[in-house]
């Protein structure tokens, strides 16, 4: 069997290394991808009666194993209600109602959870009489996802120059560009997610999905140290390249699989 990868890794490396990025990373992360939240959120809030309705579309077999745990209803950045379930209404679409005391332009963020991994968030603004908000994606949350995509295949890209095609004269230089043009993308999608959330009020790295966003952005950073520090000392290269290499990979991995996470919680 060694001797079998030995060959095909030998004769067929692009192909090998296709092969893994399709199977293997899929397969390790399937189970953040199998989490399912909740494929819509509607809110509607009275002024004159302060009454909140949460809609929920959560569409499953059995409610009383799969449901919605927790909701939590936020403003101002503190939590005003955290409603504790152990089954939902029925297989589909429910509503809840919440008393929430707000005035004209508070802004109310609801998160819907799924008990076995996934949620959807989506804020309303009070205004006079009644006020309504459908689950949709915003443009900025458009805009963050695409600088995201965008970073990742740059990324990817840059990795695959690396390690496949060295024997193309200008590989150095566009493995540079690739991995410095998707450090850009990266950076300004993170950019837009710290907006994101402090707009809504909450706190940073609440979700796994942010917690694993902030790990790849670390990961990055000594990835890029460590591939411009090679330029500019005398000592110790092959070990700041073994860093580089082994960081580069667990960044790529890192940003497939948080990708996949944040696409599992916008479209479930």
């Amino acid at each position: 069997m060694v001797v079998l990868l030995k060959t095909v890794r030998e004769k067929y490396p692009a192909k090998l290394f296709l092969v893994i990025l399709l199977l293997v990373i899929p397969a390790l992360l399937f189970s953040p991808v199998a989490a399912h939240p909740p494929s819509g959120l509607s809110l509607t809030y009275n002024s004159s009666t302060s009454e909140l309705a949460v809609t929920i579309t959560h569409a499953v077999r059995d409610p009383a194993d799969h449901y919605i745990d927790p909701v939590e209803v936020r403003s101002g950045g503190s939590i005003v209600i955290s409603a504790n379930y152990t089954s939902q209404p029925t297989t589909g679409t429910f509503t809840y109602l919440y008393t929430v005391p707000a005035k004209t332009g508070d802004l109310l963020e609801v998160n819907a959870t799924c008990n076995k991994g996934g949620s959807l968030t989506e804020i309303v603004q009070v205004t006079a009489g009644a006020s309504a908000v459908r689950s949709g994606i915003p443009p900025i949350l458009l805009l963050h996802m695409g600088l995201m995509t965008a970073g990742f295949i740059c990324i990817a890209t840059s990795a695959y120059i690396a390690r496949f095609q060295r024997k193309w004269t200008p590989w150095f230089r566009m493995h540079k560009l690739f991995s410095h043009t998707g450090a850009a993308f990266i950076v300004a999608g993170l950019a837009v997610a710290v907006y994101m959330v402090g707009a809504s009020g909450g706190p940073h790295f609440r979700s796994l999905h942010g917690i694993i966003g902030g790990g790849f952005a670390l990961a990055l950073v000594i990835v890029l140290t460590m591939g411009i520090g090679r330029a500019y000392v005398k000592h110790n290269k092959p070990l700041l390249r073994t860093i580089h290499v082994y960081m580069g990979y667990l960044t790529l991995a890192l940003m497939a699989g948080n990708l996949l996470l944040g696409l599992s919680m916008v479209f479930g």
